[in-house]
Formats: C-alpha cells, sequence, structure tokens
C-alpha cells in the first residue's frame, strides 16, 4: 500500500483530514465498481465518506492517479493512507 501523499491538494487534504479515522472513496457517479464497494461496507457496517470527483480538480485528480498509479474509480483512503479500489477491498475482505 502506497503511503498518503504529502498533499493531493486542498480540498482532498480536508476531506482525508476531517475522515483520518474512517474512509474515504473518491466515487465517478454511475460507477458499478463504486456501488460494489459501497455495498461492501455498508454489509461490513463499517462507516465511510463519499466524494464525487467532480468535487475536486483535474489537477488534483491528475497528480493523485500518478503518484498513485491509480487511475479507476473508486479510489479508496482508510485511516488517510490510500487503500486502493474496489478489487483491493474485495481481496481484503476475503482474508
Amino acid at each position: 500500500m502506497p503511503p498518503k501523499s504529502k498533499s493531493y491538494g486542498t480540498a482532498l487534504d480536508g476531506i482525508l483530514g476531517k475522515a483520518s479515522d474512517g474512509v474515504v472513496m473518491i466515487v465517478l457517479p454511475g460507477c458499478p465498481h463504486c456501488s460494489a464497494a459501497m455495498a461492501s461496507l455498508v454489509d461490513l457496517g463499517t462507516p465511510f465518506v463519499t466524494v464525487p470527483m467532480s468535487a475536486l480538480s483535474q489537477a488534483t485528480l491528475d497528480a493523485m492517479a500518478v503518484e498513485l498509479s491509480h487511475r479507476t474509480y473508486p479510489r479508496i483512503f482508510v485511516k488517510g493512507r490510500f487503500l486502493g479500489g474496489n478489487t483491493d477491498l474485495q481481496r481484503l475482505r476475503r482474508r
């Protein structure tokens, strides 16, 4: 798991800071992988915050994609650290 970036941009840094003890998921509305990840977290009883990608600047999204080597959605952060996407969440869930 890559370490948390020093800064993803003011908007996302604020969101990650407010949910530093929980799960933040950047989502693309209508994305089936985002829906599956949200359903899994609900099933697990895990509280989470969703952030539509449209709430972040394109520069922030591009910087995250490069730094995290992750260009798809959702982009899931747990306790301020990048977890990955739905596939990564499902892999952890099966453990």
